[in-house]
């Protein structure tokens, strides 16, 4: 019967209808029809341990002693763990797999901590919204003490309550983990203050894909000190109905505070934008009255669509993409250190008068507002030297290009030359198309 066992015949060895039965027949996979057939033939010697395949179900069968019932291993992965076409299997412990559901079309997999599987969909196709989250790009310089609304580093202003003073600038990156940023913004008062607040306004073609949708705010923040006025960052998006309408620090706002710490970490906010926009912006705010110090760090800022903070990337992509991305709504050009910045050709179209085009290195926004450093801060170079400038300006922008027309004296009419801004990163011309 089954469950004999194993038996080691030797040569000359009898082999008896018995043993034929017992090793051979008994302790075989037995192949029926069906399980009807199975009964019919196995009748009154069925015994446990028996084997059979059944050819209607392509089911491998054990009899337990009682019944027959299905051979499978109880530690493998079960049909009935996936119910869908698409569904993937993952784990959400040791030893314990799980089934993952099918995300929706045009998804991404992604790890996410929070959820059971370790893993979660997440919408893809849309460029982080955020331009210069890294703050790699610094057209207009470094520092400045200028806190009225004002942009330092591209595509970001800052401003503080009134009468109250500080800096805002750029520094060194913060490091978490293995995320490593070369730069960063900081703002540390020099005063009392009742309220401090930096942000982006983030251009309607960029963000309309993100009206009525689950998103995720992340960025790397270190505090100041411990005091409440420096740890207390109330994460804001603000929005306005008009497409493009301005909302930095002024639109309908929604805030959540996160509390920051003395030690450089990421941080991730997640909420549900309205349902219809026609312009948003990003504010990080200090809200509580602080006093001389006080501050913070930020950098590698993001919007993700979705529950879960991606890593970090740049709205441009390379470090030039971010360049030219922050060059659509403002562009600089400074005299060099020791050296003029040779700025465009030019023609003498009177004794008195040059005129050339200056066109920008990536088509803004919108029709530009150009200004100068000053009139003497440009030089023309042509045949006879070096003439002064004694007066400097800008007939007409565009979205592409500016006008500029200077006065010198002692020209030849239709000569050429160029035109050049004198050594120097004080001396610039300048155009914003900034929202």
């Amino acid at each position: 019967m089954a469950g004999a066992g194993y038996k080691l015949f030797n040569t000359g060895d009898v082999l008896t209808a018995a043993q034929v039965n017992t090793y051979l027949m008994e302790q075989s996979v037995m192949v029926f029809n069906n399980a009807a057939a199975r009964t019919t033939a196995l009748s009154g010697v069925v015994a446990e341990g028996m084997l059979s395949y059944l050819k209607d179900t392509n089911a491998v069968e054990v009899y337990d002693g009682a019944n027959w019932v299905a051979s499978d291993d109880p530690n493998a992965i079960q049909n009935s763990i996936v119910d869908a076409k698409g569904d993937l299997i993952s784990a959400s412990a040791d030893n314990v797999p799980a089934r993952l559901a099918v995300g929706n079309n045009g998804e991404s997999l992604v790890a996410d901590s929070t959820a059971s599987t370790g893993l979660a969909y997440s919408p893809s196709g849309l460029t982080q919204p955020i331009i210069n989250g890294a703050f790699d790009i610094a057209q207009r310089g470094t520092t400045t003490t200028t806190l009225s609304s004002t942009f330092l580093l591209d595509r970001w202003a800052a401003s503080v309550s009134g009468g109250a003073t500080g800096t805002q600038e750029r520094v060194a990156g913060l490091t978490v983990g293995t995320q490593v940023f070369q730069y960063a913004w900081k703002f540390t008062a020099s005063s009392n203050f009742t309220f401090m607040q930096m942000g982006q306004q983030i251009e309607f073609s960029n963000c309309y894909l993100l009206q009525n949708q689950q998103v995720t705010i992340s960025f790397y923040a270190q505090a100041n000190n411990s005091n409440a006025a420096s740890t207390a960052l109330i994460v804001r998006t603000r929005t306005a109905a008009g497409v493009d309408a301005s909302c930095l620090f002024s639109g309908t706002a929604v805030g959540t505070t996160q509390t920051i710490t003395t030690s450089a970490a990421r941080y991730s906010i997640t909420r549900t934008l309205p349902a219809t926009f026609g312009a948003l912006s990003l504010e990080f705010v200090l809200g509580t009255s602080g006093a001389s110090g006080d501050g913070f760090t930020i950098t590698g800022i993001q919007i993700d669509r979705g529950s879960v903070a991606l890593p970090f990337r740049r709205a441009g992509g390379t470090l030039a993409g971010e360049l030219a991305a922050c060059q659509r709504y403002y562009w600089r050009t400074i005299g060099q250190a020791g050296a003029s910045n040779d700025l465009l050709p030019a023609t003498m179209f009177t004794t008195t008068q040059i005129t050339g085009i200056v066109r920008f290195p990536v088509p803004m926004r919108t029709a530009a507002t150009a200004t100068f450093s000053a009139a003497g801060d440009f030089e023309f170079v042509w045949s006879a030297g070096t003439s002064t400038i004694t007066a400097a300006n800008i007939d007409r922008t565009s979205s592409e290009s500016l006008n500029l027309r200077l006065t010198s004296s002692g020209l030849t009419v239709n000569g050429a030359g160029y035109v050049a801004i004198k050594s120097g990163s004080t001396k610039w011309l300048e155009a914003s198309a900034e929202l």
